[in-house]
């Protein structure tokens, strides 16, 4: 049980509701589901999504998909049309360098999702962990 609902990130969301009076967050979202997104004017989805998510840059994933495959960062109205479009034609992944902002090549989920969750993308510091050291004791955490 525990294994499905850490799969299903919609799933996680709702286990960890009931701890936030204890410090425990998760992160705003919209969960859509991917026929409506075919339908929908991508104009009007992408502003429907900043106003809710009250962001600038997204992030989206597939809502019941335990690992990295289908998970893209959406920088414009663009970024978003070509994500819809990758959905409806089925592709197997999202080609280097296909959205905005640079990014390595994004493996999809094979069926794709039925549902899709939006959330804001949070920017975070690059973290480099260093394995050597002139020090042989030491060990390395550096903030870019």
């Amino acid at each position: 049980m525990a294994s499905k609902t850490c799969m299903d990130k919609v799933a996680t969301s709702l286990a960890l509701q009931h701890l936030t009076d204890f410090g425990v967050l998760t992160i705003n979202k919209d969960v859509k589901k991917k026929e409506d997104l075919l339908k929908m004017s991508i104009s009007d989805l992408w502003l429907d999504l900043k106003s809710k998510l009250h962001c600038d840059t997204l992030c989206v994933k597939p809502a019941r998909d335990g690992c990295s495959t289908g998970v893209a960062r959406l920088c414009c109205e663009g970024d978003l049309a070509f994500y819809v479009n990758v959905l409806q034609d089925c592709l197997p992944r999202i080609p280097t360098n296909s959205l905005s902002k640079a990014h390595g090549m994004i493996e999809m989920p094979n069926p794709p999702p039925e549902l899709l969750i939006f959330e804001p993308f949070v920017e975070t510091d690059d973290i480099v962990v260093a394995s050597k050291s002139r020090n042989e004791n030491a060990h390395n955490l550096l903030w870019k």
